[in-house]
């Protein structure tokens, strides 16, 4: 009688002690310690931006679906995009396993590495999968933007050369 009351007892404790970490499995993404030069050249458009509106997509998820968004450029670091111009993007529909996708909040201010969509020449496309976005609320987002900063401005030096 003990020992059921004892492993029920256990159980119970376990699952409330794992439900938040098994909830929190696509919070903030740990970064890795730097960015890559090849990262930077993969995009054409590096900003700071500020989201004013998130339009959510169809559901295909249980997480988050592809979704579209627009926002303000608050600082360009690498391509054409000017800073206090409106932007809207979108994210690709792209699956795949065991990763969490991207996931913005409105109102918040975000490193984000961009392209342009073929399709449609006025939208910009973001991976929905393994995309480097970084919240400036997390500690890395000033390193990350000085980090891109030297980088696009070493690949502008070696250009001209």
């Amino acid at each position: 009688m003990h020992l059921r009351t004892y492993l029920l007892g256990s159980i119970a404790l376990t699952a409330v002690v794992a439900a938040p970490r098994i909830a929190q499995a696509c919070g903030p993404t740990p970064y890795p310690r730097s960015i890559t030069a090849k990262e930077v050249k993969a995009h054409a458009h590096v900003v700071v931006v500020k989201v004013t509106k998130l339009t959510p997509g169809t559901a295909d998820s249980r997480y988050t679906p592809p979704f579209t968004f627009e926002g303000t450029v608050v600082r360009t670091l690498k391509g054409s995009l000017k800073s206090g111009a409106a932007i809207t993007g979108k994210t690709t529909t792209t699956r795949f396993r065991n990763v969490c996708p991207a996931s913005l909040r409105k109102g918040a201010t975000y490193l984000l590495f961009l392209n342009d969509d073929k399709a449609k020449p006025k939208q910009l496309v973001m991976k929905r999968f393994r995309q480097r976005y970084v919240n400036s609320r997390l500690p890395g987002f000033a390193k990350a933007v000085r980090q891109v900063s030297w980088l696009v401005k070493r690949a502008n030096t070696r250009n001209k050369r």
